[in-house]
């Protein structure tokens, strides 16, 4: 046993200072990538519920101005008409804008924010829903389908009905009701479609809101006649762009953009714009991390690849001593594993577990990303060292030190 100790000791033996810098980079790296990647994984995570939904095939307008609407006497301001009118006279495009107000479910104190999706919109997105189905007035005309927040499942049931009682206006008093019957839930995350301020969601808000705990219930319908002609309810932020029946939306985008340029209405995005945008946002909330992390990535690949030219000829002249006197390559590798890159794979493991500790502890849904943070981490922090540990064990392996004795004999 005391043998074996000592043989590990001496494949340690050599440039120790070499090897605690070496130690030293792989743990600050792994840091330094648990720090940074979390936002960028849990940002492109987000529209993942979206994915095959038909959002790709929507665009988005992000108007440059305010509207103004101080009244409640007009159903709409006429900014708002006016900028309707003119992007539904564009080629192909169908504009749609989500509706909204407050609501109180029968025998419920707390007020739910009552998103109203336009025919339209509901046929050419399909919003998530952890169960059940966004039905229609022609599916079910004598009561308003409705999708609730995913925390009201413990106390509704798909088929429920009750009675909705909503307010006109957002500074109205509850003075409407309408009939109401559950047909479905939305993914824990609350993922659905809003156009108007006052969204939840930190990115992509607008249109691919997410709830958390603390935030407000919400519930999703179709708009319905019995709910009547929906006030316009806000400043709109955005307005979504539909393209028409067998229409390419990529194709209308250019065309688009050249209508509304000459009158600075906004601006037009696609679905995957805003997706590279959202996800390089990340990044750019993280560039100083990811610049020391791609500055300690290098001095990390050259330093254990240095340090394997460096140490290759030490380690095989040890260990063919030990092949003459009986010892086989695989015991050589194994002792090459432990007292040669033993250390940087401890540490590595070692950081992996504080770094979760400080992500876990700093950001949220890290749930969702944990195993693809936890491999690209490895990815960058052991490969390195795992390329370099292969040559060295082929190397070892392709060793004939008693053939050699006897030649030289």
């Amino acid at each position: 046993m005391y043998r074996h100790i000592k043989l590990i000791r001496q494949m340690c033996g050599g440039r120790r200072l070499h090897r605690l810098a070496m130690m030293a980079l792989v743990t600050a790296l792994t840091l330094g990538l648990m720090i940074a990647l979390p936002p960028f994984l849990v940002g492109y995570s987000r529209h993942q519920a979206w994915k095959d939904s038909g959002l790709q095939e929507a665009a988005f307008f992000t108007r440059a101005f305010r509207f103004s609407w101080p009244g409640a006497g007009e159903p709409s301001p006429p900014a708002y008409d006016e900028l309707r009118a003119f992007l539904e006279e564009m080629p192909g495009c169908i504009p749609v804008g989500v509706n909204y107000c407050d609501a109180l479910l029968e025998g419920e104190e707390e007020i739910v924010s009552l998103f109203l999706y336009p025919e339209a919109l509901n046929r050419a997105v399909k919003t998530p829903l952890s169960e059940g189905t966004l039905e229609t007035a022609q599916t079910s005309p004598e009561a308003l389908p409705v999708v609730l927040d995913s925390r009201l499942r413990g106390r509704y049931k798909i088929g429920d009905q009750f009675t909705l009682t909503y307010a006109e206006y957002s500074w109205y008093d509850f003075d409407r009701q309408a009939p109401a019957v559950v047909t479905g839930f939305l993914t824990p995350d609350n993922d659905h479609l809003s156009t108007v301020g006052g969204s939840n969601a930190r990115r992509l808000k607008y249109f691919a809101d997410k709830a958390t705990g603390e935030d407000p219930l919400v519930a999703v319908a179709v708009e319905h006649p019995l709910m009547g002609d929906r006030p316009y309810t806000g400043d709109r932020d955005s307005i979504i762009l539909l393209a028409g029946e067998g229409e390419d939306v990529d194709k209308l985008i250019p065309i688009w953009r050249e209508a509304i340029q000459p009158l600075n209405l906004g601006q037009i995005d696609s679905y995957s714009q805003i997706l590279s945008g959202d996800t390089f946002e990340n990044i750019l909330d993280n560039a100083d991390f990811f610049m020391l992390c791609v500055w300690l990535l290098a001095l990390m690949v050259i330093g254990i690849f240095g340090e394997s030219l460096m140490q290759t000829e030490l380690w095989r002249r040890r260990l063919s001593v030990m092949g003459m006197i009986g010892m086989t390559p695989g015991k050589m590798v194994a002792y090459l594993t432990v007292g040669g890159y033993g250390s940087l794979f401890l540490v590595n493991i070692i950081g992996l577990i504080l770094g979760l500790m400080i992500a876990m502890s700093t950001y949220e849904k890290m749930d969702v990303v944990l195993l693809p943070l936890i491999l690209i981490v490895l990815g960058f922090t052991m490969l390195p060292g795992l390329i370099a540990f292969i040559i060295n064990a082929v190397r070892v392996l392709r060793m004939r030190p008693m053939e050699n004795w006897n030649k030289r004999r």
